[in-house]
Protein backbone atom coordinates (compact mmCIF):
# COMPACT_ATOMS: atom_id res chain seq x y z
CA UNK A 1 0.00 0.00 0.00
CA UNK A 2 1.75 3.44 -1.05
CA UNK A 3 2.49 6.01 1.96
CA UNK A 4 0.22 8.61 1.04
CA UNK A 5 2.13 12.09 1.34
CA UNK A 6 1.18 15.87 1.17
CA UNK A 7 -2.37 15.15 -1.20
CA UNK A 8 -3.93 12.06 -3.06
CA UNK A 9 -2.18 13.83 -5.80
CA UNK A 10 1.15 12.88 -4.70
CA UNK A 11 2.34 9.06 -3.28
CA UNK A 12 5.75 7.82 -1.97
CA UNK A 13 7.25 5.77 -4.33
CA UNK A 14 10.40 2.97 -4.18
CA UNK A 15 12.15 0.12 -5.09
CA UNK A 16 15.90 -1.52 -5.64
CA UNK A 17 17.93 -2.34 -8.71
CA UNK A 18 19.66 -5.05 -8.23
CA UNK A 19 23.23 -5.68 -9.97
CA UNK A 20 22.50 -6.86 -13.71
CA UNK A 21 18.84 -7.01 -13.37
CA UNK A 22 17.15 -4.22 -14.97
CA UNK A 23 14.27 -3.25 -14.00
CA UNK A 24 11.29 -1.32 -15.73
CA UNK A 25 8.83 0.70 -13.98
CA UNK A 26 5.50 1.88 -16.20
CA UNK A 27 4.00 5.50 -15.34
CA UNK A 28 0.75 5.46 -16.29
CA UNK A 29 -1.13 7.68 -18.57
CA UNK A 30 -1.64 11.27 -16.66
CA UNK A 31 1.22 10.39 -13.82
CA UNK A 32 4.74 11.58 -13.40
CA UNK A 33 7.57 9.45 -11.45
CA UNK A 34 9.93 12.09 -9.48
CA UNK A 35 13.15 10.87 -8.37
CA UNK A 36 14.71 12.47 -5.63
CA UNK A 37 17.21 10.17 -4.10
CA UNK A 38 18.96 6.58 -4.15
CA UNK A 39 20.80 5.27 -2.15
CA UNK A 40 23.24 1.88 -1.20
CA UNK A 41 21.56 -0.56 0.66
CA UNK A 42 22.11 -1.81 4.39
CA UNK A 43 25.06 -4.33 3.28
CA UNK A 44 27.27 -2.83 0.82
CA UNK A 45 30.22 -4.83 -1.18
CA UNK A 46 33.57 -2.43 -1.68
CA UNK A 47 33.51 -0.66 -5.57
CA UNK A 48 31.68 1.39 -7.76
CA UNK A 49 28.03 0.75 -8.55
CA UNK A 50 26.75 3.07 -11.06
CA UNK A 51 22.68 3.66 -11.63
CA UNK A 52 21.74 3.98 -15.19
CA UNK A 53 18.49 4.65 -17.14
CA UNK A 54 16.74 4.70 -20.23
CA UNK A 55 14.02 6.47 -21.17
CA UNK A 56 12.54 7.93 -24.14
CA UNK A 57 14.61 5.94 -26.07
CA UNK A 58 17.78 7.78 -24.62
CA UNK A 59 20.78 5.84 -22.12
CA UNK A 60 21.88 7.91 -19.10
CA UNK A 61 24.15 7.59 -16.09
CA UNK A 62 22.08 9.21 -13.06
CA UNK A 63 24.95 8.36 -10.34
CA UNK A 64 27.64 6.43 -9.43
CA UNK A 65 28.08 5.29 -6.12
CA UNK A 66 31.00 3.53 -3.92
CA UNK A 67 30.95 2.30 -0.86
CA UNK A 68 32.45 4.02 2.19
CA UNK A 69 32.69 7.30 0.31
CA UNK A 70 29.63 8.38 -1.33
CA UNK A 71 26.94 6.88 -0.84
CA UNK A 72 23.77 8.46 -1.57
CA UNK A 73 22.85 11.31 -3.83
CA UNK A 74 20.06 13.54 -4.02
CA UNK A 75 18.24 13.90 -7.63
CA UNK A 76 15.80 16.10 -9.03
CA UNK A 77 14.16 13.92 -12.30
CA UNK A 78 11.04 13.78 -13.36
CA UNK A 79 9.88 10.98 -15.69
CA UNK A 80 6.53 11.35 -17.77
CA UNK A 81 4.33 8.94 -18.99
CA UNK A 82 5.63 5.61 -20.06
CA UNK A 83 8.49 3.29 -19.41
CA UNK A 84 11.54 3.76 -17.44
CA UNK A 85 14.24 1.29 -17.56
CA UNK A 86 16.35 1.75 -14.27
CA UNK A 87 19.81 -0.54 -14.26
CA UNK A 88 22.66 -0.79 -12.24
CA UNK A 89 26.48 -1.70 -13.28
CA UNK A 90 28.69 -2.89 -10.09
CA UNK A 91 28.70 -4.65 -7.00
CA UNK A 92 25.52 -3.16 -4.88
CA UNK A 93 22.06 -2.42 -5.25
CA UNK A 94 21.04 0.50 -5.10
CA UNK A 95 17.60 1.80 -3.92
CA UNK A 96 15.68 4.19 -5.22
CA UNK A 97 12.83 7.17 -4.05
CA UNK A 98 10.65 9.52 -4.87
CA UNK A 99 7.26 10.23 -5.43
CA UNK A 100 4.74 9.56 -8.01
CA UNK A 101 2.68 12.32 -8.77
CA UNK A 102 -1.09 12.52 -10.47
CA UNK A 103 -0.91 15.16 -13.36
CA UNK A 104 -4.03 15.73 -13.19
CA UNK A 105 -4.22 17.63 -9.98
CA UNK A 106 -1.41 19.64 -11.74
CA UNK A 107 -2.77 22.66 -10.45
CA UNK A 108 -2.19 21.82 -6.47
CA UNK A 109 1.34 21.06 -7.04
CA UNK A 110 1.75 24.31 -9.31
CA UNK A 111 0.29 26.16 -5.76
CA UNK A 112 2.61 24.37 -3.38
CA UNK A 113 5.78 25.04 -5.80
CA UNK A 114 5.13 28.80 -5.56
CA UNK A 115 3.59 29.00 -9.49
CA UNK A 116 0.77 30.60 -10.11
CA UNK A 117 -2.03 28.80 -12.05
CA UNK A 118 -2.59 29.79 -15.60
CA UNK A 119 -6.29 30.08 -16.59
CA UNK A 120 -6.44 32.71 -19.33
CA UNK A 121 -8.13 35.31 -17.62
CA UNK A 122 -6.76 39.20 -17.41
CA UNK A 123 -3.59 38.01 -16.38
CA UNK A 124 -2.02 37.46 -19.40
CA UNK A 125 -3.57 41.08 -20.13
CA UNK A 126 -1.70 42.61 -16.92
CA UNK A 127 1.21 41.26 -18.64
CA UNK A 128 0.88 42.62 -21.86
CA UNK A 129 0.48 45.98 -20.41
CA UNK A 130 3.60 45.36 -17.95
CA UNK A 131 5.55 44.63 -20.71
CA UNK A 132 5.36 48.07 -22.68
CA UNK A 133 6.53 50.86 -20.70
CA UNK A 134 10.06 49.06 -20.28
CA UNK A 135 10.15 48.86 -24.12
CA UNK A 136 10.00 52.40 -24.35
CA UNK A 137 12.22 53.17 -21.73
CA UNK A 138 14.45 50.79 -23.51
CA UNK A 139 14.55 52.35 -26.71
CA UNK A 140 15.18 56.03 -24.47
CA UNK A 141 17.89 54.66 -22.57
CA UNK A 142 19.67 52.85 -25.91
CA UNK A 143 19.45 56.53 -27.25
CA UNK A 144 21.07 58.02 -23.96
CA UNK A 145 23.74 55.42 -23.80
CA UNK A 146 24.85 56.47 -27.87
CA UNK A 147 24.67 59.83 -26.43
CA UNK A 148 27.14 59.16 -23.68
CA UNK A 149 29.33 56.92 -26.38
CA UNK A 150 29.67 59.90 -28.17
CA UNK A 151 30.60 62.74 -25.42
CA UNK A 152 33.40 59.83 -24.34
CA UNK A 153 34.54 59.58 -28.03
CA UNK A 154 35.02 63.31 -27.36
CA UNK A 155 36.18 63.61 -24.16
CA UNK A 156 38.31 61.04 -25.35
CA UNK A 157 40.06 63.08 -28.49
CA UNK A 158 40.63 65.44 -26.11
CA UNK A 159 42.37 63.78 -23.75
CA UNK A 160 44.23 62.27 -26.52
CA UNK A 161 45.33 66.10 -27.71
CA UNK A 162 46.50 67.31 -23.93
CA UNK A 163 48.18 63.92 -23.81
CA UNK A 164 49.95 65.05 -27.46
CA UNK A 165 50.81 68.41 -25.91
CA UNK A 166 52.86 67.70 -23.57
Amino acid sequence: IPLHFMSSSMEFWSTVIKPGKPQKVEIADGMTLRLTQCSLGETVKPGRSVLKVKAAGKDCVLTSLMADKVESSILELMFEEGEVIFTVVGPNEIHLAGNMLDNDDGDDMGNMMGEESSDGDDDEDDEDNEEAPPQKSGKKMVKAAEEDMEEDEEDGEEDDEEDGEE
